[in-house]
């Protein structure tokens, strides 16, 4: 039976709210587990361990709270770890930490986050919707996720990985990438950029411009791009967040 316009866009939509919750799939997501034994994390969140490797957490960004909860989970611990990519400027390797980072998220201590490329991020936004249903932790304090179209609050938070959401006042391609601003002045608000060649993994067959007036909820690190802007990549995470 042949679908009516209507009808199909409604079906693009499903896929696109689908697809923005399950990301691409990697081949080796999660990497492969090493057993290792953890003699302390830092105020900072990095992972110190007994063969002398320092780690940071691949798939979250947690609050003050979570990073002083953190030292309990993993001090003198036996984990299993999965490092992912290389060192970064300070020496640590990216990696999962299995169990760790769900528990943190699951009590709203913070957000599942593609800190890098790879990062396997489903199981963390399933332990991070528990946290949310309950309104725990971050999930019941106003302001935590950040107003879309308020473009002053974002500029303060320029480089650091932030959940926000609002409605999509625009949507277009240009010169390769979709841009999808939540501000009627963009730059006054969020943009989300992504690269034309990676829509796909967000939207299926849906167009860009069908998401003008649909409200979505980023996360991402904050850049500036004449105005506050999150570059999107395949590991990242999108959703529908209302009408």
């Amino acid at each position: 039976m042949r679908q009516s316009g209507k009808t199909a866009a409604w079906t693009g939509l499903a896929v696109f709210a689908w697809l923005l919750l399950a990301g691409p799939a990697f081949a080796e997501c999660p990497p492969a587990p090493e057993t290792v034994t953890a003699i302390e994390a830092r105020a900072d969140g990095t992972v110190l361990l007994a063969d002398g490797r320092a780690l940071r957490l691949a798939g979250v960004e947690l609050t003050d709270e979570g990073r002083g909860t953190l030292r309990g989970l993993i001090r003198e611990k036996l984990l299993t770890v999965r490092p992912l990519g290389r060192p970064d400027r300070w020496g640590r390797l990216p990696a999962h930490v299995d169990g760790v980072e769900e528990a943190l998220l699951a009590d709203g201590l913070g957000h599942a986050a593609a800190q890098v490329p790879g990062a396997c991020l489903a199981q963390l936004v399933a332990a991070e919707a528990k946290a949310r249903a309950a309104r725990s932790g971050i999930w019941s304090r106003r302001g935590y996720v950040m107003a879309a179209n308020d473009g002053a609050s974002l500029t303060e938070k320029l480089g650091r990985h932030v959940l926000a959401e609002g409605k999509v006042e625009s949507a277009r391609i240009y010169r390769g990438r979709v841009y999808l601003n939540f501000a009627r002045y963009w730059k006054s608000g969020l943009s989300l950029i992504i690269a034309e060649k990676d829509w796909p993994y967000f939207a299926g067959g849906a167009t860009a411009e069908s998401f003008a007036g649909r409200r979505l909820r980023a996360r991402g690190r904050l850049e500036w791009r004449s105005g506050p802007a999150i570059l999107a990549g395949p590991d990242d995470r999108i959703e529908i967040a209302g009408p």
